[in-house]
């Protein structure tokens, strides 16, 4: 099954240092389009138009609720879930809460790589693939699975309709020819004693 070609637009939300060497290098890719900003103002009022797949913070530039704001703001103008990355950030357990509150898929440590970033970006573009080729396949199985119990359930009435009118026609047939046998049937004279005999007969035989 082939992947959907489509462009992925990311918002950089970093300083201009780190927001121009990403840009460079994700826009010089296939299939992705970036565009930086260095503040949460600036990232709210491109939304709109740039219309993100994935959002990319630097960490510590924004503060938390600035960033839960960038976030829910993107998902709101695009009906889907968007993401996040943070660059330049702690690896460690004082993460886990931005990971559980934000919805952040990956932490690239220090020093700051475009080619990591890229890197995983692709790799999150892959999952969401993977997932969508993984729902068709579901999909496509149970048509299939309904398409053979709706055949089995027409096979199945035909079949019962069909056997139900041979045992109509079985159970018809003998009953008329009986009811026609029995009318026609006379039950056998019993002898009157007051009766005289039969008459001989040339050979005797009746005497």
């Amino acid at each position: 099954m082939a992947t959907e070609k489509v462009t992925r637009n990311v918002l950089l939300v970093a300083s201009e240092e780190i927001g121009s060497a990403a840009s460079k290098v994700l826009n010089s890719a296939t299939g992705l389009h970036a565009q930086a900003v260095t503040g949460p103002r600036a990232a709210l009022g491109a939304i709109g138009a740039l219309k993100p797949h994935f959002i990319v913070f630097e960490a510590g530039r924004v503060p938390m609720p600035a960033m839960q704001a960038v976030k829910n703001m993107a998902e709101l103008a695009t009906a889907r879930k968007v993401p996040v990355l943070m660059v330049c950030g702690p690896t460690d357990e004082s993460i886990e809460q931005l990971r559980s509150s934000l919805g952040v898929v990956e932490v690239l440590d220090e020093p700051y790589e475009s080619v990591a970033l890229l890197k995983a970006i692709q790799e999150q573009i892959e999952k969401i693939e993977q997932a969508r080729r993984d729902s068709q396949m579901r999909q496509q199985k149970q048509q299939q699975i309904r398409e053979r119990l709706r055949t089995a359930s027409n096979k199945y009435a035909a079949m019962s309709a069909e056997a139900a009118a041979e045992r109509l026609a079985q159970n018809d047939t003998p009953s008329d020819v009986q009811d026609f046998a029995s009318d026609d049937a006379a039950p056998p004279a019993e002898h009157d004693p007051n009766k005289p005999p039969n008459e001989p007969t040339w050979d005797g035989s009746g005497l």
